[in-house]
């Protein structure tokens, strides 16, 4: 039926910087806050020896404060969370054949809904220690708290999305004590 394992972690950082302003001839004061909580809950269902799959969903919680010299930003201005649903499907054949599928749909409080995906197929030679790998996959990335809001930062930016193609192969050698793997 399966296994459910659940990993989180929690982190608060506090900082408090003062640094000389050779232009007023005062020491500056600058108090920086942050907070991170994530959630991973996952299930690997064995369908038989050569399939697999994985469903889980992942749970993410950002926010930050910052008082500087240069202005003030509040915890609520720049709070958001991320809900990614997920399922991978594996399959691995007897003849040297291997799939490996996913999809997770992104959904972002502040930035809505993106679906991505992933498909990584690959053929290990039976007779030979040799192994062709190749995928193609989506991504959805956001900006960060620091790419938003820091005092460098630019709270106009928006998600950055692409599809990555690979192709390659990997070389065993030495009785698999070394791999060497090439992918363009």
């Amino acid at each position: 039926i399966g296994v459910l394992k659940i990993n989180a972690a929690y982190t608060k950082i506090s900082r408090m910087y003062d640094a000389f302003n050779s232009w007023t001839s005062q020491v500056d004061q600058s108090n920086y806050e942050g907070r991170s909580a994530v959630i991973d809950a996952f299930n690997k269902y064995n369908v038989n020896n050569n399939f697999f799959v994985i469903a889980g969903v992942n749970y993410q919680f950002h926010d930050m404060n910052a008082q500087t010299p240069f202005g003030s930003i509040s915890e609520a201005a720049t709070k958001f969370t991320m809900i990614d649903p997920y399922l991978t499907a594996v399959w691995n054949s007897n003849f040297g054949l291997n799939i490996n599928a996913g999809t997770r749909l992104n959904h972002h409080s502040a930035y809505g809904n993106q679906w991505v995906y992933n498909i990584n197929p690959s053929y290990q030679f039976k007779k030979m220690p040799l192994k062709i790998i190749s995928s193609i996959s989506t991504a959805y990335v956001t900006p960060s708290l620091y790419q938003l809001y820091s005092q460098y930062g630019n709270n106009t930016l928006q998600p950055e999305s692409n599809v990555t193609g690979e192709v390659g192969f990997e070389v065993q050698l030495f009785k698999k004590k070394m791999v060497f793997t090439a992918v363009g």
